[in-house]
């Protein structure tokens, strides 16, 4: 099986899978290919979402996605240097 190969199960709440679905490489590379390219225009992105200014270079920026993880145990920068603190303060 490819790498972009989709498959998945159609389902209904509390209930047993209706079916079963593949869809084709050629169709999994079609759409990527298709996304691809409006994510490189802007204008494009702005059809799809009007009113907002999406910035898609920060939304795939590793230390933005890793910052975004503010909650208990999270990656953000802040969070792990204040759980440092914390864990240095209790080995003294």
């Amino acid at each position: 099986m490819n790498k972009n190969t989709i498959q998945g199960q159609i389902i209904r709440p509390f209930s047993p899978a209706i079916g079963k679905y593949k869809l084709p490489d050629q169709t999994v590379n079609l759409i990527n290919q298709h996304v691809d390219e409006i994510l490189k225009d802007q204008n494009e992105i702005n059809k799809f979402v009007k009113g907002v200014d999406i910035n898609i270079p920060k939304i795939f920026d590793v230390v933005n996605s890793m910052n975004s993880k503010k909650s208990f145990g999270g990656t953000s920068t802040k969070n792990v240097k204040r759980m440092i603190t914390k864990y240095k303060k209790n080995l003294k």
